[in-house]
């Protein structure tokens, strides 16, 4: 190539551009395909404890005197909220203390086992499952699951002990103080050690429940994902067909000032889900910690829907869900205003609610930022009313 010639340093850039860009596109692939787990049954044990040591010094000088250690403790097991994991992926099924050691001779004690820290995303419930037996209607017994929560993981750096290490055995050393006639006592327990005991062990159900201030309500195909790019850094899985986003995505939206809040993209629903249609029930639970509900509805109606029923069934489906949740702050986002018949039913949605609706179109990133200030606004005011 001559340094010279323009043209073949245009060429060699646009051919490095394009090698860049089928990596980012290489990369983005592998992003959405990954798998996303909210919901995991594990089991965590204590590590065992270790044995204590019988042993007696061999010196003549102090002959029959015990000098066995004691062992060390087991392990514990620890589930913890760190912000930097986004889901329970790589949870395994079972999480074990580490074992303690066992005591030595010349008083030595054995090492504590090493405790086992479970790190979850922030927002995780903790359930322990408790098993019974129960008689079903045509007289057989069946097992049956009963689940009771026991901690919300709701910030960084909670924690709740899960399973507790097992107790150490005693070394005889324990003795030495006791009594001055080893030679009695070394008849009586030559070879007495105390053996340490199992860690306890319980089963648990780990449920994320998304963490985020706004959470993004719509149909599927409403344009919920290509508004969180365009608000946010998220990358979700975008694309001209139902169910493109299988899991929850979460943004954050950030500002000039360092203000920064975050918007969670949920699963499109659809009518049923308050009854597990779809996976209506997986995807709603991550609506539960909201603070604010965006809803995105299609103002164009681009495949033959109606935005005012959208709007109302997405609000049905949420009363059915919990009540109490569209109580919360709102506002409607009226998506496509780029397509044709869109301005007409704008003035439809804006006479049929009382919430404020922002016009905007996702793909062409028209009236983004009026979203952005409307959401400060709101977060704001709800910051207030909560300290009041």
């Amino acid at each position: 190539m001559e340094l010279g010639n323009p043209q073949a340093i245009s060429a060699a850039d646009r051919k490095v551009e394009e090698h860049v860009k089928q990596k980012v596109r290489v990369q983005r692939a592998k992003h959405t395909k990954r798998r996303f787990v909210d919901r995991i049954r594990i089991k965590a044990s204590g590590g065992h404890g270790g044995n204590g040591c019988a042993s007696f010094f061999s010196e003549s000088a102090m002959r029959k005197r015990p000098n066995g250690g004691h062992g060390g403790a087991g392990g514990n097991v620890t589930i913890l909220a760190d912000d930097r994991v986004q889901n329970l992926a790589n949870a395994t099924h079972h999480f074990k203390g580490g074992a303690g050691q066992n005591g030595m001779p010349n008083d030595a004690a054995g090492r504590r086992g090493k405790h086992c820290v479970v790190k979850v995303p922030c927002g995780t419930l903790v359930k322990r499952v408790k098993r019974f037996e129960r008689e079903n209607e045509s007289g057989e017994f069946e097992i049956v699951d009963k689940l009771e929560t026991v901690c919300d993981l709701d910030h960084p750096g909670a924690a709740f002990l899960a399973a507790i290490g097992g107790k150490p055995g005693l070394g005889n050393r324990i003795l030495a103080g006791r009594t001055t006639s080893f030679g009695r006592l070394r008849k009586h327990m030559p070879e007495t050690k105390g053996t340490g005991s199992p860690g306890t062990s319980q089963y648990y159900e780990l449920e994320l429940k998304t963490i985020a201030d706004v959470g993004l309500v719509g149909y599927p195909n409403a344009g919920k994902s290509t508004l969180l790019s365009t608000l946010s850094r998220a990358t979700p899985a975008i694309a001209p067909y139902p169910f493109t986003t299988l899991h929850p995505y979460v943004g954050i939206v950030e500002f000039p000032d360092t203000y920064r809040l975050s918007v969670a993209d949920i699963p499109g629903l659809i009518e049923g889900a308050h009854r597990n249609v779809g996976l209506g029930h997986d995807f709603l639970r991550h609506i539960e910690r909201t603070k604010i509900l965006m809803y995105v509805v299609d103002t164009a109606g681009t495949e033959g829907r109606d935005p005012i029923s959208d709007f109302r069934h997405l609000q049905h489906e949420l009363e059915l869900y919990a009540p109490d949740i569209t109580t919360r702050p709102s506002l409607i986002i009226a998506n496509k205003m780029d397509e044709a018949g869109a301005e007409t039913n704008l003035h439809k949605l804006r006479k049929a609610t009382d919430l404020a609706v922002l016009p905007v179109s996702a793909l062409h990133k028209l009236d983004i930022d009026s979203i952005a200030r409307t959401l400060r606004w709101m977060m704001e005011n709800y910051a207030k009313l909560t300290k009041a």
